[in-house]
């Protein structure tokens, strides 16, 4: 990989040291990835995940919203029960 690539797709200026530092750090990376690659998963069945997850799930008991005032009691603005925000589109 081109470190000075990276840095112009980034939109950075790199310095000398910098992209030295850099193509050390790029270089050290990848050749884990190498290793990871080198590695025989042949007998190794395709997994989703590392670990055998469980969705985790809840009972769904109806149960009474909060009152108003409460919801909107942390709101910087309301009218009536709604949250007022500022117009984001101007009306033409």
């Amino acid at each position: 990989m081109d470190i000075d690539r990276i840095a112009e797709l980034s939109r950075l200026a790199l310095t000398e040291a910098e992209r030295a530092r850099y193509a050390k750090d790029l270089d050290s990376i990848l050749g884990h990835f190498e290793r990871l690659q080198a590695a025989d998963t042949s007998d190794v069945p395709p997994a989703v995940s590392a670990v055998a997850l469980a969705p985790r799930e809840r009972d769904d008991i109806p149960r009474e919203s909060p009152p108003v005032d409460v919801l909107l009691e942390g709101a910087p603005a309301r009218q009536d029960d709604l949250y007022e925000v500022p117009r984001v589109i101007a009306a033409e």
